[in-house]
C-alpha cells in the first residue's frame, strides 16, 4: 500500500524525481568545488588561519539566524494555499511582505556589521584582524538575506535549476579566484580568500533573485497595489506562522549555528577548523538530505493545502521506510572512506576531526530519516509543539558549555538534539497524520 502512490500519482513522483535529480547533480558539483576550495586553503594556510575563515563565515550565519525572519517557511505556508484558491491579491501580499522582510534583514545585518566590525572583533574575539574580514563579507550579507525569498519562490514554481545554476557559477568563480592567486602569486591570504567567497556568493544571490522576480512578474502585473489589505482577514494566521517559523530559527541558535558562534569565542581556531572539516566531510550526506528535502517540501505543503491526505500519508510513509535503508548505506560508505579523503585533500593535522565526523554521520542519518516532518508540521500548523521540543537543545548546549565546549562536545549536542526531536515530535506527528488518514478511509 505504501508504494501505490507511485502508480496512482505518477506526475507527483516524476516531479519529485526530476527536482531531486537536478538538485543532486548540482549539489555534487558544488561539493566538488567546495572540496577543491577547502583543499587549496587547508594546504596553503596554517590550520589556525583556516579556522579564522570559518569563524567569519559562522559569524554571519549566526547573524542571519538571529535577525533572519525565515520568509521561505512563510511563503511555503501561504503561497500554495492562496495559489490554489486563485487569490492573486493575497499572493501578491505574501510576496510583498516577504520581500520587504528580506530587505530589512539584509540591511540590518550588512550595515550593522560594517559599522560595528572593530567593536565585535575586539569584544568577542579579542583580535582586531577580524574587523576588515567582517566588513568584506558584509557586502554579500545583504543579498544573502534574500535566499529564503528566491529559493522558495523558484521551488514552488518548479524552477529548481534556476537555483542550482547560480550556485554552481558562484562556487566555480570563487574557486577560480583562489586558484589563480596560487598559480601566479604562489600563496593566498585570508583576506583574498574572504573576497573570493564573497564574490561567489554575490553571483549566486543576485542571479537567483533576478530569476525569482521574473518568475512572479505576471502576478505583480495582474493586480494593483501591494495586496497587503487583502490579507487582513488572515492576519491572525500570518502573525502566528511568522512567530512560530522564526522561533524555529532562533531555536537553531541552540544547535549548530549558535554552537559554531560560541565555539569561535570559547574555543581555539584549531577546534573551529576541526569542526569545520568534519562538517565538510558530512556534506556527502547533507547533499542527499538537502536535495530530498527541497524536492519534497513543496509537494508536502501543496498536498496538505489541497487536502489530499491519502497521497500525503502514503508519500511520507514510503519515504520513511526507504530513507531508513538508503541513509544507512550512505552513512556506512561515508564512514569507511572518510580517513583516506582527509589525507588526500588536507593534511594529517586534520585527522583529529574523524571522531567528530563519526558523530555527525549518525546525527545527519537521524535528520535524513525525519526531514519530511518539518514541512508536515508547518503545513499542519503544528510548529508550536515542534519548537517546544527543539528548545530542549539549549539545555544540551548549556551542559556542553559547562563541561567545556570543543568540536566533539558540540557534535554531541547536535546528536542529542536530533534524537530528542525524533522521539518527541516526529513520531507523534506521524501518528496524528495516520489517525487523520484512517478517519478518511
Amino acid at each position: 500500500m505504501t508504494f501505490t502512490i507511485a502508480l496512482k500519482d505518477n506526475p507527483l513522483i516524476r516531479r519529485i524525481g526530476k527536482n531531486f535529480s537536478i538538485g543532486f547533480v548540482g549539489s555534487v558539483l558544488l561539493l566538488i568545488f567546495s572540496l577543491l576550495r577547502t583543499t587549496l586553503l587547508t594546504k596553503n594556510l596554517p590550520i589556525a588561519d583556516y579556522g579564522r575563515i570559518l569563524v567569519v563565515m559562522n559569524f554571519f550565519s549566526f547573524m542571519a539566524m538571529l535577525f533572519g525572519l525565515r520568509v521561505n517557511d512563510f511563503i511555503y505556508r501561504f503561497y500554495p494555499q492562496f495559489n490554489n484558491r486563485l487569490g492573486h491579491n493575497e499572493l501578491k501580499g505574501i510576496v510583498f511582505i516577504s520581500f520587504i522582510l528580506s530587505f530589512t534583514v539584509g540591511f540590518v545585518i550588512a550595515v550593522g556589521t560594517y559599522m560595528s566590525a572593530y567593536w565585535v572583533a575586539e569584544i568577542f574575539y579579542k583580535d582586531p584582524s577580524y574587523a576588515p574580514l567582517f566588513r568584506i563579507f558584509a557586502i554579500a550579507a545583504f543579498f544573502i538575506a534574500f535566499e529564503g525569498f528566491y529559493s522558495s519562490i523558484l521551488r514552488l514554481h518548479d524552477r529548481f535549476i534556476l537555483i542550482i545554476l547560480p550556485q554552481i557559477t558562484g562556487a566555480a568563480f570563487s574557486l577560480g579566484i583562489i586558484a589563480y592567486q596560487l598559480v601566479y602569486a604562489g600563496s593566498v591570504t585570508i583576506k583574498l580568500a574572504i573576497w573570493a567567497i564573497t564574490a561567489g556568493m554575490l553571483i549566486t544571490a543576485l542571479s537567483a533573485l533576478l530569476f525569482s522576480i521574473l518568475c512572479i512578474l505576471p502576478l505583480l502585473r495582474c493586480t494593483k497595489g501591494t495586496g497587503i489589505r487583502s490579507l487582513k482577514k488572515h492576519r491572525r494566521n500570518i502573525f502566528s506562522t511568522l512567530f512560530q517559523t522564526n522561533l524555529t530559527g532562533y531555536l537553531k541558535l541552540g544547535s549548530d549555528t549558535g554552537g559554531m558562534f560560541l565555539l569561535g569565542i570559547l574555543a581555539t581556531p584549531n577546534q573551529v577548523a576541526l569542526y569545520g572539516i568534519a562538517r565538510q566531510l558530512a556534506k556527502v550526506l547533507q547533499v542527499v538530505q538537502n536535495n530530498v528535502q527541497n524536492a519534497l517540501t513543496p509537494e508536502i505543503v501543496s498536498l496538505w493545502a489541497q487536502q489530499k491526505i491519502k497521497q500525503l500519508y502514503e508519500l511520507i510513509n514510503a519515504y520513511s521506510k526507504i530513507s531508513l535503508i538508503s541513509g544507512a548505506i550512505i552513512a556506512c560508505v561515508a564512514a569507511i572512506v572518510s580517513k583516506p579523503i582527509i589525507l588526500a585533500f588536507t593534511t594529517p593535522d586534520y585527522l583529529n576531526a574523524l571522531p567528530v565526523f563519526y558523530v555527525f554521520i549518525f546525527t545527519i542519518y537521524m535528520t535524513f530519516v525525519s526531514l519530511v516532518f518539518f514541512p508536515l508540521a508547518l503545513a499542519m500548523n503544528q510548529m508550536a509543539r515542534r519548537n517546544l521540543v527543539v528548545s530542549i537543545r539549549f539545555v544540551y548546549l548549556l551542559i556542553g558549555i559547562i563541561l567545556g565546549l570543543n568540536a566533539m562536545m558540540l557534535a554531541m549536542v547536535e546528536l542529542f538534539g536530533a534524537l530528542t526531536t525524533r522521539l518527541l515530535n516526529d513520531i507523534p506527528l506521524l501518528r496524528n497524520l495516520r489517525r487523520i488518514y484512517n478517519t478518511e478511509l
